[in-house]
């Protein structure tokens, strides 16, 4: 009995290894990046931030293999996280990005950020700018599909409102979107899902 099971072991790992084949998975999932702002001013208000293609690649967990990757952005949100010396009540902040060609694009312009507290949810933007936006999302691709290495500068400003009030708040600004990318990976036969994956010439 020991002879049969030990001469069975072998032979049902071969079986399944030859019922191997590659197969094409597409893969979509939800991201998002969060540039924070650290205010302390009294009255108007300009903070640098900067988006580099190394911190971007750390936050987008992308297999090395992946093929047709492509980020789309769905929306952005911002909100603040009041300090205890914060007098202002509410704020009036604009966005805008460039790089190295120096065209400063606007993202959002005049959004009002209540300064309630220090639990103050994530407040959607529904009046973005698309040449802003449009900057962002295809920096962010050329980060991910390896044709742009160059940083993207990414300036919020604003004042109080009333102006001329003391601001300490650390300013959130979310950009959520979609991640899309198709990926081979070698399945058994009896694995459901997939599609021929010889056309895209990639084994993982």
């Amino acid at each position: 009995m020991k002879k049969i099971v030990a001469l069975a072991l072998p032979l049902l790992v071969l079986s399944l290894l030859s019922g191997c084949e590659n197969k094409r998975f597409f893969i979509n999932t939800k991201l998002s990046l969060d540039q924070v702002f650290s205010v302390d001013e009294t009255g108007a208000f300009n903070e640098n931030g900067l988006i580099i293609r190394d911190d971007l690649l750390r936050a987008f967990v992308i297999p090395p293999a992946a093929e047709n990757i492509e980020f789309k952005i769905e929306g952005m949100s911002v909100r603040a996280v009041v300090k205890t010396e914060n007098q202002a009540p509410l704020l009036k902040v604009s966005a805008l990005v460039y790089d190295f060609t120096q065209e400063q694009l606007g993202v959002f312009v005049d959004q009002p950020i209540p300064l309630a507290g220090v639990d103050v949810p994530f407040i959607g933007l529904n009046a973005l700018i698309e040449e802003g936006v449009g900057k962002l999302r295809n920096k962010i691709n050329g980060y991910l599909k390896d044709f742009d290495n160059t940083p993207l500068f990414f300036v919020l400003s604003g004042d109080s409102q009333p102006s001329g009030q003391r601001i300490k708040v650390d300013i959130h600004v979310k950009i959520t979107g979609n991640l899309k990318y198709e990926i081979c990976r070698s399945t058994g036969k009896f694995m459901e899902g997939g599609l021929d994956c010889e056309d895209l010439g990639v084994v993982r």
